[in-house]
């Protein structure tokens, strides 16, 4: 499968900083590694070594932790949407403090000073932490979720159906229907994404929502299957009718149809009910407002 071109420039980017780090990282065991030779043949005291291996550890921890920070946003302020670097700053920031602490924890075991303490309150605060903030945190878990699965990418028209993937059953004159929000994606952000939906308006959805909502993703396929139903008075010859709007349907490129696939669902006293039932590779609102208009004409030059 061919990676797309943004995509790969990405991966190659993040590819670079972690060769980077890795090398960094196998360089600073070496200097420990030599620091402690030396440190045992010169016969300087151990406080000496401590103060030095903790020096470089330092060092070291903060150049990698500075790169790995600028590489998480040079990634990913190269998005488009508002709020953008903003955002990454935020990502960034998260990133700094927990792998500081983990950088004070390490430091302080090597001092040999107990940390138990300090670990047993990180877990406590980070467990408070957690239940004040746990909408946001599922929001920014879930952003993540769709950032690698991609269930829909910007530009996408979507459907969002909700709780819990309801089918408004067909009626006179409805197909069946979908309860949902329709819209173009113009953003996807780690806590929201952004919808502009039929009016216009943009609309903020948490991605806790949209990770557990169906999604219908309207450019994932060209040919759709298109079923609408009109009702024409009985005077009206079905036959004739079949044949013109079978001539008029197939007119439109992308059409799949046959005349069996024009057909009467039921009859009543005065009118009977007809389907239509196709596939089209287009916008199916045209084809549909194409095929009820022409149906409407053809009606009344029977009339």
């Amino acid at each position: 499968m061919k990676i797309p071109a943004p995509a790969y420039k990405t991966i190659s980017m993040i590819n670079k900083y972690i060769a980077i780090d890795l090398v960094l990282l196998f360089l600073s065991l070496i200097i420990l590694w030599l620091v402690d030779n030396i440190i045992i043949n010169s016969g300087l005291p151990y406080w000496i070594g401590i103060a030095i291996k903790v020096v470089i550890i330092i060092a070291f921890g903060y150049i990698i932790i500075e790169l790995i920070g600028f590489g998480i946003f040079s990634t990913l302020s190269k998005r488009k949407g508002p709020g953008i670097k903003e955002e990454a700053l935020a990502v960034r920031n998260l990133f700094r403090i927990f792998a500081y602490s983990i950088l004070i924890l390490l430091v302080l075991s090597y001092l040999n000073i107990n940390i138990t303490g300090f670990i047993i309150g990180a877990g406590f605060l980070s467990v408070v932490v957690g239940l004040a903030a746990q909408a946001s945190l599922g929001n920014f878990i879930a952003g993540l979720i769709l950032f690698i699965v991609r269930p829909f990418r910007v530009g996408d028209r979507i459907t969002l159906v909700t709780w819990q993937y309801g089918v408004i059953a067909q009626s006179y004159q409805h197909e069946r229907l979908i309860p949902g929000y329709e819209g173009i994606v113009k953003y996807i952000g780690f806590f929201y994404t952004t919808i502009y939906n039929e009016e216009g308006i943009p609309t903020q959805i948490p991605n806790s929502i949209m990770l557990q909502a169906m999604i219908i993703n309207h450019n994932n396929t060209k040919k759709k299957i298109i079923n609408p139903t009109f009702e024409v008075n009985s005077k009206v010859d079905f036959s004739q009718l079949r044949d013109k709007l079978y001539d008029f349907i197939t007119l439109f490129k992308g059409v799949n149809i046959s005349k069996n696939n024009i057909y009467i669902v039921y009859i009543d006293h005065n009118a009977y009910r007809v389907g239509v039932k196709f596939i089209y590779e287009g916008e199916p609102y045209i084809i549909k407002s194409a095929i009820l208009n022409f149906i409407k004409k053809f009606a009344s030059q029977d009339e």
